[in-house]
């Protein structure tokens, strides 16, 4: 009896000792994307403002009273156009002054040149008559001054004509003068009007300003980088320009010009881009933003964004087993980024990736995965 009794307590011991089952571990609630393959593009966004691809005033080269301006604001203006007149009454007697005064010279000259040839002939006729021994040789001195005087007065006869052709061009400069013009070498032959600064009946020094003028095809977008992207900008690359006022509409431009040096004070430097801007819809002063394609890699090994976690210090993503059913931490190397999406450079990944969920993740954990929702073509379904 007792045997028995101490048999059973052993028994019932054994079983309170021994281990109770494993509890089944709960397959973690995830979501899930594929990787896949598409053309990514390295694109860099900044912040900039317009501005005229030539501007410069119109301005008077004498002074004078304006008797008419014939633009305004926001007119076209083709090259070497009158765009204002100057009183010219001044300008017009100095030029009739200058005429007189040449015809005076060129008179001079024709009474030159009749006294010399007068010279001349009497010099060839004493130097006749002293061969002939009848001329004394004093007569013949004298005959040879006279004729080289005749010569030195017609001379200076012809340079006073030429001085005062001179002057009547001077003066018919100064007279042409009066009709200012827009001028300019290169680009195109036609640019517009930005500001007019005087009106009819203002008196005006030398030099002051008429009008400002503006070719505005193309326009030119500058832009402030600092050295990271500097390093990485050279001129020809493309880039597309947004501007508020028209709301996503894209206008295609192109890098044309570095700064050589970065600023001191800002460590940046100034970028220009220049967009074709043929109805004249772009205006200096417009801000603008800017996307420059640094980098283009086609058909790169790409991942969602947020399928990127870390583990510690390490980046990676956890990636499904083929039955989606467990999951491995795999670090990876990564390259550029675009609309939410991440090119993996190292290793060759293939299959789907944990995009929501990795908090709660380990290496090798069980998973219960659901494919993400498609939210705006980047999600996946199956």
């Amino acid at each position: 009896m007792l045997l028995a009794l101490g048999g059973l307590f052993w028994l019932e011991r054994g079983r309170k000792a021994a281990p109770p089952p494993p509890r089944p571990v709960a397959a973690v609630a995830v979501e899930i994307m594929p990787v896949t393959r598409t053309d990514l593009s390295d694109v860099r966004v900044f912040s900039g403002s317009l501005e005229a691809s030539a501007a410069f005033d119109v301005a008077a080269k004498i002074g004078g009273q304006v008797k008419e301006v014939t633009v305004q604001i926001g007119d076209t203006v083709r090259r070497d156009q009158v765009v204002a007149r100057l009183d010219d009454d001044e300008y017009v007697q100095q030029r009739e002054q200058a005429r007189a005064e040449l015809a005076v010279a060129q008179a001079t000259v024709d009474e030159a040149e009749s006294a010399m040839r007068l010279a001349e002939a009497e010099h060839a006729r004493l130097q006749e008559l002293h061969r002939q021994g009848i001329a004394a040789a004093a007569e013949l001195e004298r005959a040879r001054a006279d004729y080289a005087a005749a010569q030195a007065r017609l001379k200076l006869a012809q340079a006073q004509v030429a001085q005062r052709q001179a002057a009547l061009r001077a003066a018919e400069v100064r007279l042409g003068y009066t009709l200012v013009r827009a001028n300019w070498s290169g680009g195109s032959e036609q640019r517009l009007v930005a500001q007019r600064f005087v009106d009819p009946g203002a008196t005006l020094a030398a030099n002051t300003p008429v009008v400002s003028v503006l070719d505005l095809d193309p326009v030119i977008v500058v832009v402030y980088v600092g050295e990271h992207d500097y390093v990485r900008l050279r001129p020809g690359q493309r880039a597309t320009v947004t501007a508020a006022a028209y709301g996503s509409r894209r206008f295609p431009a192109e890098v044309v010009r570095l700064a050589p040096r970065l600023e001191a004070d800002t460590r940046q430097a100034r970028v220009e881009l220049a967009v074709a801007n043929p109805d004249h819809l772009l205006k200096p002063g417009m801000f603008v933003e800017v996307q420059v394609e640094l980098a283009r890699v086609e058909g790169a090994t790409v991942v969602p964004q947020a399928a990127l976690t870390r583990r510690g210090d390490v980046l990676g993503v956890f990636l499904t087993d083929d039955a989606r059913e467990t999951v491995r931490f795999v670090p990876v190397r990564v390259g550029i980024s675009q609309d939410g999406r991440t090119q993996i450079l190292e290793p060759e990944l293939s299959g789907w990736v944990v995009t929501l969920g990795q908090h709660l993740l380990r290496d090798g954990a069980a998973i219960r995965a659901v494919p993400a929702a498609v939210q705006e073509g980047v999600g996946y379904s199956e």
